[in-house]
């Protein structure tokens, strides 16, 4: 297409299935008269935040990006929950759509598509995270995934690639 580079690139059958799935997405939008260009993601403003009370009675901060449902997203639609903790704030819970979930299996800990689904819930550290104004500054957050609401039909992209400071 123009504005792309004349220069060939690796495509893999994970990158077309999900401009397949986006494109199909878009068509079967346009056919139910919506009017809508844009990734048909509609994500929440920070003022659309509000706050829950979970177990033990520990708060969070909530919001949604919400995908304009399809009969597409109705199949393979499902929601993660992305969760960021760090010291000295209220949790912070994004609830996001997603058709294909993206699992690594290239440690050597992944044996099973279950010990693949446990190591995408795994907590990771984020390093230089700026907190809210008025607040500790610059800290260390982790931030987890959880499955929220599972699709009717998963689709599971099993990555099986490393990158690393010396390439893939």
């Amino acid at each position: 297409p123009a504005g792309t580079s004349a220069r060939p690139r690796q495509e893999d059958a994970q990158e077309f299935l999900s401009f397949a799935m986006d494109r199909m997405h878009d068509e079967l939008l346009k056919l139910n008269g919506s009017n809508s260009k844009e990734g048909m993601v509609v994500s929440a403003s920070d003022d659309d935040a509000w706050e829950t009370v979970g177990r033990k009675n520990k708060s969070a901060i909530m919001r949604t990006q919400s995908l304009v449902p399809s009969e597409l997203s109705a199949i393979f639609g499902g929601e993660l929950q992305s969760m960021v903790k760090a010291a000295g704030n209220k949790p912070s819970a994004t609830i996001q759509p997603f058709l294909l979930l993206h699992l690594d299996i290239f440690p050597d800990a992944v044996h099973t598509v279950e010990d693949a689904l446990h190591l995408f819930s795994t907590p990771e550290s984020l390093e230089g995270y700026r907190t809210a104004a008025g607040k500790a500054g610059v800290v260390t957050a982790r931030k987890s995934f959880q499955i929220h609401t599972l699709s009717k039909i998963m689709i599971l992209h099993l990555k099986r690639f490393s990158y690393g400071n010396h390439g893939c």
